[in-house]
This record gives structure tokens, C-alpha cells and sequence, in this order.
């Protein structure tokens, strides 16, 4: 009777232990990742994928956000401003994936930021921060590509090819190519075989997507470094540099580079990794005259990491943003440079990397580079997000590091 009793305990526990290990995965993104053009649900490729990693024993289930029509924007943290002025969709949005706590979220906006005609500098700061939201909380993201349209103008056409590049280059092996197994070369739209609409792939497509997300995700992937901001701050006669990484495993040495012209860039110094989530600070004490283009460049982990690329002048005091330097936090006192304008109040919000309001408070008037003491509840170590909204409603939004 015991060894009866015993071995279904013991057969229960095992079958607790197998189900812990296996993943959850979250999907937020547009209509290919909700499964337009597929003939049925079963043969859209995250249901593919879906069913895979089931069998594979892989992963425990998927949550897919992903919603028809939607754009980069849609998909930014709650209470944050994208640079493209979308408002987030709180329902659909990076916050509500990370509300799931899954191991890997795969970020699947391939087309519409295009189609709207955004700045491919705006989209790409999206898919950069959602996927930083998901470095910063220890978990794993994917970024797909764009993929083509049928329907789109040959400026557009390029601007997905370019897009997919940008992608590629940035996320290293966390980008996934949606955009080469389904585009004709020579039109830059689809291949007529794979398309259900010239908007979406069909089953068929859908098949070669499933493909290459089940070639790409990796479930024992090391967290890769991230760039969460990169900023110049003008002084009297110097430019001030400031980043902030989230994880930064085996990160190695960032080069510092200056360009006159925005195109042939120069080393001008370097900064040791450290091996953490960071905010790094480097001061160019003789910046070229007239306009300055910066950039910082690491190799890590088999990726070579461009930040996006500032511009500043020296003298261009005005050009600086509401929130100047960010003191690195140790203890629950946050210390941030505000610049203004004066005679105008500021709103100050702190949120964690999931987008949960941590404090807010109202500071001002203030006179430009003022120092501003903001009392924090006992935060674990992380990456925030700060954002300050001046008086006349122009809202800036950066990041720092809880040490």
C-alpha cells in the first residue's frame, strides 16, 4: 500500500518539475503574426510554431498579442511617447507581454510603419526599445524583419529592403529575415507564389515563416547586449556623451566614434564594458567645430552594435533636451540634470521596464541644469524609464540604471 501511495506522488512531482523547464513565449506585433493570409488558423505560422515547440516539449504555451493593422508604435511600453507619435495600445503592447512573464517575446512589425511612410529612424527606435523592455526584465527577444508589399510605391519597396538590413545589422541573431525567403529581387515584392493578397503571405509563406522563427529561436540563448539610449548633452566647450546598456554579457569595449559629415566616422576613445546593465558617461573635451555626429560602436556575443547617431554643436546650448545627466543610482535617491524651460513646472514619471508607474511628482519653475532629487521605493537592480513632460506638454523620455 505505501509503494502505492508513493510512486504517484512521486510520478506527480516529476510531471511538475518537466512542465517548469518548458518556456512561454509572447508575441506582439501585426496581421502576418495574427495570421492573415493563412487559409486557417493551424497554417499561420506562430500556431505552426506553436505546435512545434509543443511537440519538441519546448515550450509550455504562446501568448499572441499581435493585432491586424498595427503599427510599431502600438506596440511601445504604456505611458511612454513614441518618436512617431503613435500612442501604445495597452492591450497589445510590450507591457501587456511582459504581464505574462515569458522567457523569449518575439517583436513582429514588418510593414505597416513603412506603409504610413515613418522615418525608418523612428520605427527602428521602437523595435529597439520594446526589445530593451524585454533585456532589461532578464528575458530573451526576437525582432523580426520587414517583409514585402505588393502594394507599395518603389521608394517603399526600397525602404522595407533597408529596413530588413537595419534589423539584421542591429539585432545580430536575435533578428529573424522574414523579408529574403518571401521577395521577388527583382520587384521587391512578394514572390507571386507565396502571397494570399499581395499584403500577406499564404500558407505556403506562412510555412517558410514558421521555418525560419523555429530555425532562429533559440531556448538557451544568452541575454545580448542593449543599447537602451544614447544622448549628447553640450557644455562649455565640451560634449558630453551618455548611454545606458541593459544586460551586457561578455560586452567588451565600447569604441566612441565622431564624424563632421554623418558618414566617415573616427574613434575618439573607448570605455570598458562592465559587464552589467550600465549608464556610461564619456566627455569629448574638443569637439569639432560646427556639427558633430557621434556613435558608439561593441562587438559582443558575435554582434556588431551601432547606437543610433546624435548630432550636437558645441555652442548649441538651446539644443538640449529636458532631461540632461543621469547619475548612476545606488541607493533609493535618483539625481537627474533637468533643462528647463524655465519658468515652466515639470511633470516627473518613473516607471519600471515593464511600464508600472513608480513615482511621479511635479518640480519647477526650474532654472536650466538644475539638479533634481527624486525619492525612489526600494527598487531591485534594472533598468527604468524616466519621463519629463514641461509645461507647454513637450514630454522627453530616457532611462537609467538601478545599481
Amino acid at each position: 500500500m505505501r509503494i502505492r501511495l508513493v510512486l504517484p506522488c512521486l510520478s506527480a512531482l516529476l510531471t511538475v518539475s518537466a512542465s517548469a523547464q518548458r518556456k512561454v513565449i509572447a508575441v506582439i506585433g501585426s496581421s502576418t503574426a495574427a495570421g492573415l493570409g493563412a487559409s486557417i488558423p493551424d497554417s499561420a505560422w506562430v500556431n505552426l510554431a506553436k505546435k512545434y515547440w509543443k511537440a519538441q516539449g519546448e515550450i509550455d504555451t504562446i501568448y499572441n498579442l499581435a493585432v491586424a493593422s498595427s503599427l510599431s508604435g502600438e506596440g511601445m511600453p504604456t505611458g511612454s511617447t513614441p518618436p512617431d507619435g503613435v500612442s501604445p495600445d495597452a492591450d497589445h503592447n510590450i507591457t501587456k507581454a511582459m504581464s505574462f512573464n515569458p522567457d523569449i517575446v518575439i517583436i513582429a512589425y514588418p510593414s505597416n510603419d513603412i506603409g504610413r511612410d515613418f522615418p525608418l529612424s523612428d520605427y527602428l527606435s521602437n523595435l529597439r526599445t520594446e526589445a530593451a523592455v524585454v533585456t532589461a526584465a532578464g528575458k530573451v527577444a526576437y525582432v523580426t524583419s520587414t517583409q514585402p508589399r505588393d502594394g507599395f510605391n518603389t521608394a517603399e519597396r526600397q525602404n522595407l529592403q533597408s529596413g530588413k538590413d537595419s534589423i539584421l545589422q542591429e539585432f545580430g541573431q536575435f533578428g529573424m529575415d522574414f523579408y529574403t525567403p518571401l521577395t521577388d529581387p527583382a520587384t521587391l515584392g512578394f514572390i507571386p507564389s507565396l502571397t494570399a493578397d499581395g499584403t500577406h503571405p499564404n500558407d505556403a509563406g506562412h510555412q517558410l515563416l514558421f521555418q525560419v522563427a523555429t530555425t532562429d529561436v533559440q531556448f538557451s540563448t544568452p541575454l545580448p547586449l542593449t543599447l537602451l539610449g544614447f544622448k549628447a548633452f553640450a557644455g562649455s566647450g565640451s560634449i558630453l556623451l551618455q548611454w545606458t546598456t541593459a544586460s551586457e554579457q561578455g560586452s567588451g569595449v565600447f569604441d566612441i566614434q565622431r564624424s563632421g559629415d554623418g558618414n566617415l566616422f573616427e574613434s575618439i576613445g573607448s570605455l570598458s564594458g562592465k559587464g552589467q546593465g550600465s549608464t556610461y558617461s564619456f566627455d569629448d573635451k574638443q569637439p569639432l567645430r560646427g556639427k558633430n555626429f557621434y556613435r558608439v560602436f561593441i562587438s559582443s556575443g558575435g554582434r556588431q552594435l551601432y547606437s543610433q547617431v546624435v548630432v550636437l554643436s558645441p555652442a548649441s546650448v538651446a539644443s538640449r533636451g529636458l532631461i540632461g545627466r543621469i547619475f548612476p543610482t545606488n541607493g533609493n535617491i535618483l539625481n537627474v540634470e533637468l533643462n528647463g524651460p524655465p519658468a515652466q513646472p515639470v511633470g516627473i514619471s518613473v516607471y519600471s521596464a515593464g511600464g508600472v508607474l513608480i513615482r511621479k511628482q511635479t518640480e519647477g519653475p526650474l532654472t536650466p541644469g538644475a539638479i533634481v532629487s527624486i525619492q525612489l521605493p526600494a527598487l531591485p537592480a534594472g533598468v527604468y524609464y524616466i519621463s519629463v513632460v514641461s509645461g507647454n506638454g513637450h514630454r522627453e523620455t530616457s532611462t537609467f540604471s538601478k545599481l
